[in-house]
């Protein structure tokens, strides 16, 4: 859908119109306002049988499930905080105006990570949870798993450099043009990180929690120092070389946790 709407962008003229984007704009919104309100009597109806389920198996039971979580939020919000730190260490050390145009290029990147995260990711997460307690047949599925997200990469990735090309062209600002360098490596990060998601949420399933969420302290510790000194050294390009350093990192980090959990199995 995002490529579809930049391609009309780009190509009719009526719709670059404020009126229009507002109208559609509005469309979009009351439809998922009816989608939601469809869902809403599903939910209360959860809601119902979850307080219910209280009284059954008592609060003990659900006080050890929020202790569970904590560590897999705190890895989730430290994964959060190493990928929106970039911008914080560009704007101290090179200035706001290089925050814009980082954080276009990387949300033009970084839709190849929802992408894959809502198909790939969320198509194999459910069934490596099924299978986690056979190591081979769980080692099978991690394969493709990651084979899956590489034919996505393969064939996603010339249509978002397709895109930011008929982007810039419809934005038409100078430093967003004069910036284009960057685009290469925060894409190629952005395939990274793809791999280092996969792997994250491989980790998660085999109920890995406090080994991911210690692991993942080490990623942000060492990915913060790291991308501090290289836009310090390289500047601009060095947040792109911070950004594929710390998928990288995380990679070889998760996969390392994989490796253990297998061996053990």
């Amino acid at each position: 859908m995002g490529f579809f709407v930049i391609f009309v962008f780009h190509f009719f003229e009526l719709f670059r119109e404020l009126w229009v984007v507002l109208a559609l704009w509005v469309f979009g919104a009351f439809s998922a306002f009816l989608l939601g309100f469809f869902w809403l009597f599903k939910l209360l109806l959860i809601s119902r049988l979850f307080f219910a389920s209280i009284f059954l198996k008592g609060l003990g039971y659900y006080a050890g499930v929020v202790g569970k979580s904590f560590f897999v939020f705190g890895a989730m919000l430290l994964n959060a905080l190493v990928i929106y730190s970039d911008r914080f260490i560009v704007a101290g050390l090179l200035g706001v105006d290089y925050v814009g145009v980082y954080t276009f290029y990387w949300s033009i990147v970084n839709a190849l990570v929802v992408l894959v995260s809502a198909t790939v990711i969320q198509s194999y997460y459910p069934k490596l949870t099924r299978v986690v307690s056979s190591v081979d047949d769980f080692s099978k599925l991690v394969k493709l798993f990651y084979r899956s997200a590489l034919i996505f990469i393969i064939f996603i990735s010339p249509l978002i450099y397709i895109s930011v090309l008929l982007v810039i062209d419809f934005v038409g600002d100078v430093a967003i043009r004069d910036g284009f360098y960057i685009f290469g490596p925060l894409l190629f990060g952005a395939a990274l990180k793809v791999f280092s998601e996969s792997s994250f949420y491989i980790i998660y399933s085999a109920g890995l929690d406090k080994g991911l969420f210690y692991r993942m302290l080490l990623v942000f510790a060492v990915s913060v120092v790291f991308s501090f000194v290289s836009v310090s050294a390289l500047g601009f390009i060095g947040v792109a070389v911070g950004q594929v350093f710390h998928t990288c990192f995380m990679f070889f980090v998760l996969t390392s946790l994989y490796r253990k959990f297998i061996g053990r199995g």
